[in-house]
């Protein structure tokens, strides 16, 4: 390739710095599937990346990222040229990556030399040292090293401003030691650090980053590529396949044919061409049936190549909640609106009416309320509560202190569920939240969501709260919700007094060794029978990782968390415990609609 006079150069590597895409389709050089060398022109799932980062970079001025991706999506080759672009085009950057293997180190390593050596001669800069698989430097004081996971000093000593975690949910017992060591290299402004990996079950160092960078704890953007968005993954089918896809599609090819596969906020349809291929794949890949396909061949694939990020993280043979249901659901979540809750003040009227005070949703990106449906005037809601226990959660699984700051102590939650013949979970209020603050938004959350009751004879009650009352922060919130805000639909745990053998009443709700699996069972019959509606993906992620311990006792995977999942067992308790025609009307309010949409 020839670039042209100097003149001509200097304004072109101008534009190579400004435009990476522009960079890679006029001088990096690939080796493709077929074994045949190409210029990299950035397909669907680099674009969708590249997009993410570079919205990042320009927010932040520094990139951390986590990118859960399926197989070949040719993730490693776009941060590849993302970090050679760096080292080739400015001075003093040290670039390292980090792989699970050897192998996969060396593979990367040629990846880079590649890039080095089908450079045009006008552009090529002058090297420096080489070590075979395994480091490159250049004149200006650049260098880029690759190194296997398993060399726990791997940045020690050094300052990294380029890092590429590679496959990290594979990097085996030394991982946190080596994520350690290398994160304490990276300057904390103007570096950045790139995580991509396929999922390998739900717990573990890339799960615990995935989880925290998509609930927006960490600061860090969370990045999912699905596979359908590879413009590989499809081709036109035989006859027979065709109809077979048509007119005998499982349960994902209805889906994906049918409503559509929800990504980045919107649902998209797929093609017989990509469920061909999905079909040819399970067949060939994992020995599934070319007529059913099979569900441990489905679920082998899934694996692999996930549709949605809660399907990568599926524990399979463990989960306590039907799988083959859950992924299901996780293909119809929604986008919540997020914010807090707040009430208008009280107004004097002048001619002694009172006046509805307004309820509205404050939108904030970072708020602990998200809400997925607004209020039906005509319909019942009941609400399930499970507050902060107080016990640190992230002890059992690591011993690093900054990691045990990031997670610090479990989560209160609060899941608001709309009867009908299929429940649907409406709205969740979940953080790490002061008792106080907690209740103040609980409150609101169940004068918001006010049953309708016109069949029963009543209007605007408040919805029933179920609060566990087993631990002291359960406890304050109860105190807060009676003494201070007079909410009086409450739940009251029933009990007969051994001594005086007479019914007596606790407040709150009571999880213990009789109560738990009750609860649990009936909140898993309406799962596996699809009998309730969770658009929620925050709470299907945490559905996902309930599973049955070797002790047969259910509860969150190591490294997980379960407050959701616990306070929407309660909320389907509470639909038994519906008397709204009994409870106190609630004061005036009022709620604002407009909050709602937009």
């Amino acid at each position: 390739m020839t670039l042209g006079t100097l003149d001509n150069l200097t304004e072109t590597l101008d534009r190579f710095r400004g435009d990476l895409p522009l960079y890679s389709e006029a001088v990096l050089v690939i080796r493709n599937k077929d074994a045949l060398t190409e210029h990299l022109k950035l397909n669907e799932a680099q674009l969708i990346t590249h997009a993410a980062l570079s919205k990042q970079l320009k927010e932040t001025g520094r990139i951390r990222a986590v990118i859960l991706k399926a197989r070949q999506e040719g993730i490693s080759t776009y941060v590849a040229a993302r970090f050679f672009r760096s080292i080739h085009l400015w001075s003093n950057m040290v670039a390292m990556v980090v792989a699970d293997s050897l192998e996969r180190a060396g593979a990367l390593s040629d990846i880079y030399n590649r890039y080095y050596e089908n450079l045009p001669n006008e552009i090529k800069p002058r090297r420096l040292a080489i070590e075979r698989r395994r480091y490159l430097a250049f004149g200006g004081d650049s260098e880029i090293s690759v190194r296997p996971s398993s060399d726990t000093e791997a940045g020690r000593a050094l300052t990294v401003h380029r890092l590429h975690a590679s496959e990290l949910a594979y990097w085996g017992p030394t991982a946190r030691e080596t994520w350690t060591s290398l994160m304490q290299a990276v300057p904390r402004t103007g570096s950045e650090v790139i995580v991509e990996s396929t999922a390998k079950g739900a717990g573990g160092l890339f799960h615990e980053l995935w989880e925290a960078a998509e609930q927006g704890e960490s600061g860090w953007v969370a990045i999912f590529l699905p596979w359908w968005v590879h413009e590989e993954y499809e081709f036109v089918p035989d006859e027979d396949t065709r109809k077979l896809i048509l007119e005998d599609p499982d349960d994902f090819e209805k889906q994906a044919m049918g409503e559509g596969i929800f990504f980045q906020g919107k649902k998209f349809t797929l093609g017989v061409n990509k469920l061909a291929w999905r079909r040819q794949r399970i067949v060939e890949a994992f020995g599934g049936d070319p007529v059913k396909l099979g569900k441990d061949a489905v679920r082998e694939f899934q694996r692999e190549y996930p549709a949605t990020a809660e399907e990568a993280f599926l524990v399979s043979g463990s989960c306590f909640f039907d799988e083959e249901v859950l992924r299901l659901m996780t293909t119809r979540v929604s986008e919540p609106k997020r914010g807090r809750l707040l009430l208008e003040p009280e107004k004097a009227s002048e001619a002694g009416t009172v006046t509805p005070r307004r309820i509205w949703l404050e939108p904030n990106q970072r708020g602990f309320v998200r809400l997925y449906e607004p209020p039906d005037a005509n319909s019942h809601y009941v609400v399930g509560v499970d507050t902060a226990t107080g016990k640190e959660v992230s002890r059992k699984r690591t011993e690093n202190p900054a990691e045990a700051e990031r997670y610090g102590r479990d989560f209160s939650a609060a899941v608001v569920l709309k009867l009908g013949d299929v429940p649907k979970v409406v709205a969740e209020l979940h953080g790490k939240i002061a008792p106080e603050i907690f209740t103040e938004q609980l409150r609101l959350l169940g004068e918001f969501y006010s049953c309708g009751g016109k069949d029963l004879g009543t209007y605007g009650t408040k919805a029933m709260v179920g609060v566990e009352q087993g631990h002291s922060s359960g406890q304050t919130v109860l105190r807060l919700l009676r003494e201070v805000y007079r909410y009086t639909p409450l739940y009251w745990h029933r009990e007969i007094n051994r001594l005086t053998r007479k019914i007596g009443r606790r407040i709150g709700w009571r999880t213990d060794a009789v109560s738990r699996m009750p609860m649990l069972d009936e909140t898993g019959r309406l799962v596996r029978l699809d009998g309730i509606d969770i658009p929620s993906k925050d709470l299907l992620r945490e559905m996902v990782t309930f599973v049955l311990w070797p002790d047969g006792k259910p509860a969150a995977e190591e490294g997980c968390h379960d407050d959701r999942v616990i306070a929407l067992a309660i909320a389907v308790q509470m639909m038994r415990e519906h008397r709204h025609a009994l409870m106190n009307p609630m004061p005036a309010y009022e709620v604002d609609e407009d909050s709602l949409t937009g």
